[in-house]
């Protein structure tokens, strides 16, 4: 009995043994790492280490969400994932915070983000102190005129010695002028003159201060400079500085007002860190469905927006359409369709629905003012980038059938139709000249190389102008536009067309006259 006792004891304390070895172990804790993320202001991408106990889920908190992002936002259970954060330049003029939350199953832990902002060395740049005045090599001088413009989508003042002077050509017009443009990315933001990428023009016929132009790639002309122009409300100011590369020192203060009824687009498509104006918005109204599109290409019916090189689209039931924010995770049992078309790189394009999320996160609201004026809001990340519209105004019909219009002029909404054309292919730069039935003589010049049939902008070459009855659109000018033109030497026919979004537009199509010089 004793004998059979022990192997008992035995076979019980082996049993035990056993059952002890197969139970599972604690799941270690959520943990992420660094606590602190620190990014240089010019931006950086850095990795972040995830370990979780099952699914988690990556936020970004707040306003952080428009200067930072995560290459994916949530994952299994993992030992230790690396998930990198990007960070995009500080322009904002001061350090700058967020939180990165993680969460898994009832955990939840905290990374902090800082970052510094860009600074340059100014201390030896000069000040203008008073408003409307300037300060050159130390001597301070009034403005006798000032005004706020908009040139295409981009805010601009233009500024100059002579008073009297109202709308932009009599500036233009005047022997000196001062003239800045700024991309609408940039409103508000102090930049470095030598160093800003974004889109921005600084042109000068001051006597003791020339500028030809400085633009981004293009700043010879400056050794140092800094410059800030905000529009806000029914004001607009420019707080600029510089060092010119002659020696001479330049400082601004100017505060224009922004007259009544002047057209400033507050509509934007914002990617990553990419921002543009919105340009053209269409709706459509079927089977108890709101559809919305809205890309920053110029076209004017929904039947374009194939060429058109990026476009984003919300579908909704009408239920939805009731000026509530709507998180993409909760739409109360209604369903949406929401997705980004790039016509240029098909592997950015993208669609998730109420049926689909595809890891994306964030919210859109739409409401509907009467007819076909809409205003919208989207705010999504998908895959890592920031994608946001912001959307108030009038929608074209999106069955309304393009109108084939050509061979016309519209100019400060006068309407002439071009009666004929030349081109000279002699040179390097080709020169176009249309005549209309109003008398009206529009002379073209650009590379030969731009006559391909591609869209061209005037910040592509300083070369390319149009000039309508003495009036030229080119950078140096301080306009936007686009110009394209396809030439055939074989059937000798022109193809041309151009706006520069600010009253004149024009385009042709037939047969033009070659000119070559002996």
């Amino acid at each position: 009995m004793k004998k059979l006792a022990r192997l008992w004891a035995i076979f019980a304390i082996a049993l035990l043994a056993l059952t002890t070895s197969c139970e599972e172990p604690t799941p270690a804790p959520l943990y992420a790492a660094p606590e602190v993320l620190t990014f240089e202001a010019d931006g950086a991408s850095y990795p972040m280490t995830i370990s979780a106990p099952a699914d988690w889920e990556a936020h970004i908190v707040g306003e952080a969400a428009d200067w930072l992002a995560l290459e994916f936002y949530s994952g299994g259970a993992t030992e230790g994932t690396a998930v990198q954060v990007t960070a995009w330049a500080n322009r904002t003029g001061s350090t700058r915070y967020g939180e990165i939350v993680i969460t898994s199953r009832d955990e939840r832990v905290v990374v902090r983000v800082e970052q510094a902002a860009i600074e340059g060395d100014s201390s030896d740049l000069p000040v203008a102190t008073r408003k409307n005045s300037y300060v050159i090599n130390g001597n301070e001088y009034d403005w006798g005129s000032v005004a706020f413009t908009m040139t295409g989508e981009n805010p601009s003042i233009v500024a100059s010695p002579t008073s009297g002077l109202k709308g932009s050509e009599d500036f233009f017009s005047a022997q000196e002028y001062l003239f800045v443009g700024i991309s609408p990315l940039l409103n508000g933001v102090e930049f470095n003159i030598k160093e800003e990428g974004l889109l921005f023009t600084l042109i000068s016929t001051l006597t003791a201060a020339p500028l030809e132009t400085v633009a981004p790639g293009m700043t010879d002309e400056v050794t140092k400079g800094r410059c800030c122009l905000t529009l806000e409300g029914n004001l607009c100011t420019l707080i600029a500085s510089m060092r010119l590369a002659n020696g001479t020192t330049l400082a601004i203060n100017i505060e224009a007002p922004v007259e009544s009824g002047t057209q400033v687009n507050d509509n934007t498509f914002s990617r990553g860190g990419e921002q543009k104006p919105i340009r053209a918005s269409f709706c459509l109204n079927k089977n108890g469905k709101t559809h919305l599109y809205l890309s920053p290409g110029g076209v004017d019916y929904a039947q374009d927006l194939e060429i058109v090189t990026v476009y984003i689209y919300l579908i909704v039931d009408d239920a939805l359409v009731d000026g509530n924010t709507h998180s993409l995770s909760n739409t109360s049992g209604h369903n949406f369709t929401l997705g980004v078309v790039d016509n240029l790189d098909s592997t950015k394009s993208w669609e998730i629905s109420s049926a689909n999320l595809r890891g994306a996160s964030g919210n859109f609201s739409i409401a509907h003012n009467g007819g076909q004026n809409y205003t919208a809001t989207i705010e999504v990340n998908y895959e890592g980038v920031n994608y946001t519209a912001l959307f108030e105004g009038d929608c074209v019909w999106y069955y309304d059938v393009p109108i084939v219009d050509t061979n016309y002029l519209i100019l400060d909404g006068r309407r002439s139709n071009i009666t004929s054309a030349s081109i000279n292919t002699s040179a390097e730069v080709w020169v176009v000249t249309l005549a209309t039935d109003g008398n009206d003589t529009i002379v073209a010049t650009a590379p030969a190389t731009f006559f391909d049939g591609n869209a061209r902008g005037f910040s592509q070459s300083a070369e390319l102008t149009v000039t309508c009855n003495g009036t030229t659109y080119s950078k140096a000018n301080g306009f936007s536009g686009t110009f394209t033109a396809l030439y055939s030497e074989d059937k000798s026919t022109l193809e041309f067309t151009f706006t520069n979004y600010a009253g004149c537009e024009l385009s042709y199509s037939g047969a033009v006259t070659v000119v070559k010089n002996s």
